[in-house]
């Protein structure tokens, strides 16, 4: 049996897409991504070259595989394991993450005090283990909450505040500001990059036109719900992003926000939703989600620690 640690190359991504899948139906009886969709994140303005990427091949087939992200100002960078089941897996995982480690340690815009962030489904308790005893912290978790709506009540929206769709061509920079300022940087939440949001919502395929909303008052944005097709079920939309402008929450602006994403994605013909929200040592409340009908139905575990 030959084994061989490789860097990635361009045409790798239908081979993320077969790992990360075969390690998610195994979990959770589901695909995670679709190629073009996995593509769209991985080949992106700020997504690091794919040479940083590293797969372990047997006998010239990957069994694994890793993606590295970490862009400026490069204090948190993000790995992303595919390692489906197999008699070896925990050695290969632990080679890719020590491989990941140490090209984060050897590029000089790392800084001495960056951390490395990975999220692991809960029920995969053995990864959970390897990170442990590799220096990782258990951080927060990730709950991903899914609705019927196929028969949820329309949006009521606050008095002075209006939905509209959110377009990518003259919306960037106010949906940009809403998500900067209701997304800050922490374990499990989104690091992107304004290039990176602007790809995001061009060219990834899940982002259909229509389908995303922007909260507005006196012609100023007061939050925004970012909107895709989720591709782990059928037939289903998915809440990227849900913010609201800090000075205006607790009126019913996210609530409205929500109701208004699953009309759209009734018109789609679709009967569910899904979202995920972070909660850990935050202990976030999650009956503001449970009040549209959305419930837990998978938590992923969020790890961190010292690149150094």
């Amino acid at each position: 049996m030959a084994i061989r640690l490789r860097s990635g190359t361009i045409d790798d991504v239908e081979t993320f897409t077969r790992l990360v899948n075969a390690q998610h139906q195994w979990l959770r009886g589901e695909d995670l991504w679709e190629a073009e969709e996995l593509s769209s994140i991985l080949i992106s303005p700020s997504s690091d070259p794919v040479r940083y990427d590293r797969y372990i091949d047997v006998d010239g087939v990957a069994v694994a595989g890793l993606h590295t992200h970490v862009s400026a100002p490069f204090n948190r960078a993000t790995i992303h394991l595919a390692s489906p089941p197999g008699e070896l897996r925990m050695e290969y995982a632990s080679q890719l993450i020590e491989a990941s480690l140490r090209i984060l340690r050897s590029r000089p815009e790392v800084p001495p005090e960056a951390t490395v962030q990975i999220d692991v489904a809960q029920e995969d308790i053995e990864l959970a283990r390897l990170l442990i005893a590799s220096g990782f912290i258990h951080s927060d978790d990730v709950v991903v909450l899914e609705a019927d709506i196929s028969d949820t009540r329309p949006a009521v929206w606050p008095v002075g505040i209006s939905g509209r769709t959110l377009e990518p061509a003259t919306d960037l920079d106010l949906s940009f500001n809403v998500m900067s300022v209701s997304f800050m940087p922490e374990p499990g939440g989104w690091h992107v990059t304004k290039e990176d949001f602007l790809y995001m919502l061009n060219k990834d395929p899940t982002a259909l036109p229509g389908l995303s909303v922007m909260a507005v008052r006196d012609d100023k944005p007061a939050g925004i719900a970012m909107n895709f097709v989720d591709t782990t079920r059928a037939e289903t939309g998915l809440v990227g992003m849900l913010g609201v402008m800090p000075e205006l929450r607790g009126h019913g602006i996210g609530k409205a926000l929500l109701l208004e994403s699953f009309s759209r994605f009734r018109e789609q013909g679709w009967s569910s939703s899904r979202l995920a929200t972070i909660t850990g040592h935050r202990a976030r409340d999650l009956q503001f989600f449970q009040s549209v009908g959305l419930k837990p139905i998978y938590v992923n575990q969020v790890y961190l620690r010292p690149v150094h």
